[in-house]
C-alpha cells in the first residue's frame, strides 16, 4: 500500500516538475517580448516626438 502511495507521489512531483520548467519558459518567452516591446516603444517616441 504504501509503495503505491509513494509511486503516485513521485508521479505527481514529475509532473509538477515539468509543469512548473513550461511556466518557466513562458514567463522568460513574454519577459523578453515586453523588453523588445519597450525598446521599439521608445525608438518611436524619440522619432515621433517633436
Amino acid at each position: 500500500m504504501t509503495e503505491k502511495v509513494g509511486k503516485i507521489l513521485n508521479q505527481i512531483k514529475k509532473e509538477l516538475e515539468g509543469i512548473k520548467n513550461e511556466l518557466k519558459k513562458s514567463n522568460a518567452s513574454r519577459d523578453k517580448r515586453y523588453k523588445e516591446w519597450t525598446k521599439m516603444k521608445k525608438k518611436w517616441k524619440k522619432t515621433h516626438s517633436k
